[in-house]
């Protein structure tokens, strides 16, 4: 369930561009109403309207919040900071938002069959599962496209920065330190998961 997060994914237009920052707001509730921060996340490749492996067309099913359902293939594309699909009926063309939508259904034959679940302004997409689960917002597998973790299955998606991580790994372990230097949350994820696995209570 996600409640107070919402992720924003800020996309370039230049199509020359890999690497870009998208913004993600974080939303508290204060007894004097909801105060609003932002916070700018490096995102290790393009998430906009890009051709290329990273973001190719995909075959969708999708499931609007009136139990429509459509199959058609788009990329994931994005404007005014929000992701959309676009689906095309003759000479119909119609922008889907993730907000429209109870659920997408992404397949490609490189990354197989991958559920979304939409937040404000994105679907996330489960790259790797564990005790740290974490998500892109389109459907790859590459466990370096994680753009939001969730710590267990019943826990806020929240964004993937280094204050999060290390808030969920700590800072005792040497490995995760460095990592931490490097910005190789990938492999802070995938080195927490298995310490997880091997003693799951933390305890030394």
């Amino acid at each position: 369930m996600i409640k107070s997060i919402q992720i924003i994914v800020l996309v370039a237009l230049s199509n020359g561009l890999f690497a870009q920052m998208h913004y993600v707001p974080q939303t508290f509730s204060t007894p004097y109403g909801n105060i609003t921060t932002h916070q700018a996340i490096y995102t290790p490749m393009y998430y906009g309207n890009y051709g290329g492996p990273a973001n190719s067309k995909f075959e969708l099913i999708v499931i609007l919040k009136n139990d429509s359902i459509f199959t058609f293939k788009s990329r994931f594309e994005a404007e005014n900071k929000k992701m959309f699909v676009l689906q095309k009926q003759k000479k119909i063309k119609r922008k889907i938002f993730p907000s429209e939508t109870k659920e997408i259904i992404a397949y490609s034959k490189l990354y197989g069959r991958m559920k979304g679940i939409p937040a404000d302004s994105c679907w996330y997409f489960k790259v790797t599962s564990g005790a740290l689960n974490s998500f892109a917002c389109i459907p790859v597998t590459d466990r370096t496209m994680a753009a939001a973790i969730q710590l267990g299955n019943d826990g806020p998606i929240i964004p993937l920065t280094k204050k999060n991580l290390e808030e969920i790994t700590g800072s005792e372990d040497p490995k995760i330190v460095k990592w931490l230097k490097q910005n190789k949350f990938s492999k802070i994820i995938d080195y927490y998961n298995e310490k997880q696995l091997v003693n799951p209570s933390g305890s030394q």
